[in-house]
């Protein structure tokens, strides 16, 4: 497994997660920054989950350009803040690394994959993690309920299953900028059991 220096990544609150909702604590406790060198992007460390970092990503301040550390662990190898996670029961699985914070914000357990596929290796290391309840979060539109499709084919039988629903917003990090915390708690409380055989032996 490759790694990064820790030294790429300073630490610092960012404007622009601050903008996205995410608490000031939340971007401390996920060593939110900035990577020397890469000038108007904020910096998001992905972490093995022992705890190691293993890439960054590069998300742009002013439109939608992202970028990951090209000499590092492969994300879809990894699964982002899952060395955090894997100290609870429950865990909202999400797509990306702001609506993973966005959960975290709300004071819930939340993992991102990086898209809305879930590979094997992520498969394997949610797994071992041993979460007894897994929420299915993706996006609330086609690519989203697919990834949530992915998770619970692949989690069945490893964990109960819940389903989260947005209503009307696209995402987590929606819920959290135009009706706060409190609604996205609302919505892990509420969050339909998928039906599922288990398949434990």
């Amino acid at each position: 497994m490759k790694e990064i220096r820790g030294e790429n990544v300073v630490q610092a609150v960012s404007p622009y997660v601050s903008k996205r909702g995410i608490s000031p604590e939340v971007q401390r406790e996920f060593a939110i920054g900035y990577g020397e060198g890469h000038r108007g992007f904020t910096a998001i460390p992905w972490y093995t989950t022992e705890g190691r970092l293993a890439n960054v990503k590069y998300r742009s301040t002013t439109d939608k350009k992202f970028f990951y550390e090209s000499n590092a662990t492969p994300v879809k190898t990894i699964v982002y803040g899952l060395d955090k996670a894997k100290e609870h029961e429950s865990v909202v699985v999400v797509e990306g690394e702001i609506d993973a914070l966005s959960w975290w914000t709300a004071g819930i357990p939340s993992v991102a994959v990086g898209s809305a596929h879930m590979s094997d290796e992520q498969s394997e290391v949610i797994k071992r993690a041993g979460f007894k309840r897994i929420y299915l979060g993706g996006d609330n539109d086609k690519q989203g309920r697919k990834l949530n499709r992915m998770v619970e084919r692949n989690m069945r039988g490893y964990a109960e299953m819940y389903e989260i629903d947005y209503e009307e917003e696209k995402d987590a990090n929606d819920v959290l900028l135009r009706h706060g915390a409190e609604m996205l708690r609302g919505m892990f409380e509420d969050a339909a059991e998928v039906q599922t055989i288990s398949l434990r032996l």
